[in-house]
């Protein structure tokens, strides 16, 4: 149910930080209003949001220095973007080929368009849109507008992180729309001399090869499921989701947070290794494996489980091609 529903212009006057807890859900509505859901269930919980998981005071200060050391291998260390966008781009690769839900073939056409994408004015398009998008402005939306129209690549990221399709992305592309005003402090010297200026630039840098990348896998997708029958809309909805699952590092579990704090890049080797996993476990995994592994409810239901077996078989053939390819 709906606690409490904050109104824009009282975001900042409301202490948010007072209304978290284990069993409230923050939820951005379009308007720029915030509703406060209490959802009781743990399980439900857990399905929408990361776990909740309250740290201790030495988990906190052991996470706020690994993160420190952390930014310096990546936030700082301007190498980094492009070398995690080449990885990204294969690790999507192997994932969208693995999946029942696009395959090899829509695999590779991700591939050529990432890649096709990055040497033709991608990256310029992605900070176009991360400048203009947060503004809200008229002026703003009528420029985004007109840039859609115009280029479908343009059109497909706004769809894709206008719902909230990348979550995580949406404090940088904070960031990212004070270019303009960042640009003006450097001014013609092009030297950067404050601490936030170094981060604002780090922060541009970093995150529209990320951006970049998810929007090229939406794009794949979204057209796959178009093809499929799906409607546009629910076309639409099923690629954000199956984009934001790439690579989903708001999946931490229980124990994500206290692990991170102790190990340096805990939480994203850890997402990257279980995506993997799940992409090439149904290779390995029979048909009467997987109907064991039903929940009672699908696996007595007829047209269920039937439904979940036919897709199975779509995830292990395309799984063992990926792997045959992989291995050789």
């Amino acid at each position: 149910y709906v606690k409490k529903t904050i109104k824009f212009e009282e975001r900042d006057i409301v202490d948010l930080s007072e209304l978290k807890g284990e069993t409230t859900i923050f939820h951005y509505n379009e308007d720029g209003s915030i509703d406060i859901l209490v959802v009781t269930d743990q399980k439900l919980r857990d399905s929408i949001r990361r776990t909740y998981q309250k740290s201790s005071s030495l988990t906190e200060f052991a996470n706020k220095w690994t993160s420190r050391i952390g930014q310096m291998h990546t936030r700082y260390n301007y190498n980094f973007a492009p070398l995690n966008f080449v990885r990204d781009a294969l690790t999507n690769t192997w994932n969208i080929g693995a999946s029942g839900e696009l395959g090899p073939l829509e695999a590779a056409r991700y591939l050529k368009d990432v890649s096709f994408l990055a040497a033709n004015g991608g990256m310029y398009k992605a900070m176009q849109v991360a400048i203009l998008f947060p503004k809200g402005d008229t002026q703003s939306l009528r420029a985004l507008k007109v840039l859609s129209e115009k280029d479908p690549y343009i059109r497909d990221m706004l769809e894709y992180i206008r719902p909230g399709g990348m979550v995580s992305h949406l404090n940088g592309m904070s960031l990212q729309s004070n270019f303009e005003e960042l640009h003006k402090k450097v001014g013609q010297s092009g030297i950067l001399t404050t601490v936030e200026d170094i981060n604002q630039f780090a922060d541009v840098w970093t995150n529209m090869f990320e951006l970049a990348s998810r929007a090229a896998a939406y794009s794949v997708a979204k057209n796959k499921f178009i093809k499929q029958g799906e409607s546009e809309e629910s076309a639409k909805m099923h690629a954000r989701v199956f984009t934001k699952n790439l690579a989903n590092f708001e999946q931490v579990g229980e124990l994500g947070k206290t692990l991170g704090a102790a190990y340096m890049f805990f939480r994203p080797a850890a997402t990257g290794a279980v995506r993997a996993i799940e992409a090439v476990a149904p290779a390995f995994t029979s048909l009467k494996t997987a109907e064991e592994r039903l929940s009672p409810v699908i696996r007595n239901d007829k047209v269920a489980k039937d439904a979940y077996l036919k897709n199975f078989q779509k995830d292990k053939t395309n799984a063992t091609w990926m792997s045959m390819t992989l291995f050789g």
